[in-house]
C-alpha cells in the first residue's frame, strides 16, 4: 500500500554492503525499482532475487511485462514468477482451508479470513 510503498529506497539500498544480496518476496513497490536497478547494474551491491513484480496483469492490461526495467539482462539478478512458496504441500494446504471455509459458510458460519463483503470493506 501507500504506505510500505519505496520502503526500501535509494538511501537504504545505498547503505548497503557491495556483497550484499537483496531478497523481495513481498511486494515489489516494497522496494524502490529505480533504485534497485541502477545499484544492480552499476554492482553497488551483489545482487538481487525477486519473486514480486512492479506491474501485474489486470482487467486493463492484458499483457504487461513486469518490471519498468530490465532486471533479466543483469548476471546478479534470479527472477522468479512469484512461485517462491509454491510446493506440492502448499497447494494441498491452500484448497483445505478453502474447502473449509466452503463448510463453514455452507453451515451459516463466516468464513475464515474474509476481507471483503461485496464493495464494502470489512472492519
Amino acid at each position: 500500500n501507500g504506505e510500505t510503498a519505496g520502503m526500501v529506497g535509494g538511501r537504504e539500498i545505498a547503505e548497503m554492503k557491495n556483497d550484499s544480496i537483496l531478497i523481495n518476496v513481498a511486494r515489489g513497490r516494497v522496494v524502490d525499482e529505480e533504485a534497485l536497478f541502477n545499484a544492480l547494474r552499476q554492482n553497488k551491491i551483489g545482487g538481487a532475487v525477486i519473486d514480486v513484480w512492479y506491474n501485474y496483469i489486470g482487467q486493463e492490461k492484458k499483457d504487461v511485462w513486469p518490471s519498468n526495467y530490465p532486471f533479466e539482462d543483469l548476471e546478479n539478478v534470479i527472477l522468479s514468477a512469484h512461485e517462491s512458496a509454491s510446493s506440492p504441500e502448499q497447494v494441498d494446504r491452500r484448497w483445505k482451508f478453502v474447502a473449509e471455509n466452503v463448510k463453514l459458510v455452507a453451515s451459516g458460519k463466516k468464513p475464515m479470513n474474509k476481507v471483503f463483503e461485496g464493495t464494502q470493506k470489512l472492519k
